[in-house]
C-alpha cells in the first residue's frame, strides 16, 4: 500500500501543490487529472525523486520519504518511452530484470514476443510503449509510476493497448498511479480518482461517486459535460426537491413537448450511440443532453430524473 501524507512542492517560490493526502492500495489504480498542465508530471517526480521534510511517503507502513531515491522502489515511467536505442527490446528488458518473471515470461505477458529481436527504431509507437512499461515492471517496483502513457497513440492503437494493460496490470500487486489527461482513460482504469486545479485538491476519491455526487464545477466538467441545477432545471423537472447543484445529462430523461417550454433544441450530433442535443435554455444558456431517441431541430423538451 503507498500512503502520501501532506506532499507540498515549491519551486523558485512557486506553490505548484500543497498539502495532498491520498492512498492507493496494492490491487488499486489512481488516476490523476491536472486541470492546469504546466506541472502535472511533478506530482510523480516528487514521489520518486524529491526529498521535503514536510511531507511522508510511505510504502506498507514504512516512511520512505528521506531514503535514497535508489532504495524507494519507486519507478516512473514517462510519455517519452526512453528505450536504450543500441539495445533489442529483449536487451531492454533483461538489462534491469529483477522480477519474479523471467524476461521472455514479460515479452509473453506484453505481448511483444515477436519483436524481441528488433530495436526501438524499427517498431511502433505502441510497442515501444509495451516496452517501456515491461521495464518498468522487470525493475519489480512496489509502486509504479505513468506520465500520460498514451498520449503518443492514435485513438484505435490506444483502445487496443489499454485493454491489454488493464489485464496485465492485474497480475502485478503493486499501486499504480496514472497521471492522465484523458476522462475516458480515467473511467476506465480508476478505482480512485485525484482532480487537481492549480495547487489544491479538487475531488479525491471513488471516481463514480465524484462524477455523480461533486458540487465542483471545475472537477464535473474534467469529468464530462454537466449541467447546472438552477430554477429553469427544477421547473423542467416539475419542481422536485433536488439538493444537488449538479447534475449529469445522463441522469435525465428527454421527452418532446406539444407546447412550449424553455428547453428548445437547437443544434443536433451523433457519436455513434446516443443523439447528443445542444439545447437553450430560457433563451440564454446552452445545455448538452444526451438520448437515444430522436428529436428534431427546434422541438421543445421536457426532462425527468431516472430514478
Amino acid at each position: 500500500m503507498l500512503e502520501v501524507k501532506n506532499l507540498s512542492l515549491n519551486i523558485n517560490n512557486k506553490i505548484i501543490f500543497n498539502d495532498i493526502n491520498f492512498s492507493v492500495w496494492n490491487w488499486e489504480i489512481l488516476t490523476i487529472l491536472w486541470h492546469s498542465w504546466s506541472w502535472k508530471s511533478s506530482i510523480l517526480k516528487s514521489l520518486a525523486w524529491f526529498y521535503n521534510h514536510q511531507w511522508n511517503i510511505f510504502i506498507d507502513n514504512v516512511d520512505i520519504s528521506n531514503l535514497d531515491i535508489s532504495k524507494r522502489n519507486i519507478v516512473l515511467s514517462f510519455q517519452e518511452y526512453l528505450l536504450f536505442p543500441h539495445l533489442t527490446v529483449y536487451k531492454n528488458i533483461d538489462l534491469i530484470n529483477k522480477s519474479p518473471y523471467s524476461t521472455n515470461e514479460l515479452l509473453k505477458i506484453f505481448k511483444i514476443e515477436h519483436i524481441s529481436s528488433l530495436y526501438p527504431k524499427d517498431i511502433s509507437w505502441g510497442e515501444q510503449q509495451r516496452v517501456s512499461i515491461a521495464r518498468a515492471i522487470s525493475s519489480n517496483p512496489k509502486v509504479l509510476l505513468l506520465d500520460e502513457p498514451f498520449s503518443n497513440l492514435d485513438w484505435l492503437l490506444k483502445k487496443v493497448l489499454r485493454n491489454d494493460l488493464k489485464d496485465i496490470f492485474k497480475n502485478f500487486n503493486i499501486p499504480i498511479i496514472i497521471v492522465i489527461h484523458d476522462k475516458d482513460d480515467a473511467f476506465f482504469f480508476s478505482e480512485k480518482i485525484l482532480i487537481l486545479n492549480q495547487w489544491k485538491v479538487l475531488d479525491y476519491g471513488n471516481i463514480n461517486k465524484i462524477f455523480f455526487h461533486t458540487d465542483n464545477k471545475i472537477s464535473a466538467e474534467l469529468l464530462w459535460d454537466y449541467i447546472e441545477v438552477n430554477d429553469s432545471i427544477k421547473k423542467l423537472l416539475n419542481n422536485i426537491n433536488l439538493k444537488r447543484k449538479i447534475l449529469r445529462p445522463c441522469e435525465l430523461i428527454l421527452y418532446k413537448s406539444n407546447k412550449q417550454t424553455e428547453l428548445q433544441i437547437k443544434d443536433i450530433s451523433f457519436n455513434s450511440y446516443t443523439y447528443i442535443y445542444k439545447c437553450l435554455l430560457n433563451n440564454s444558456d446552452i445545455i448538452t443532453l444526451y438520448s437515444e431517441r430522436f428529436f428534431n431541430i427546434n422541438d421543445f423538451l421536457i426532462l425527468k430524473l431516472k430514478n
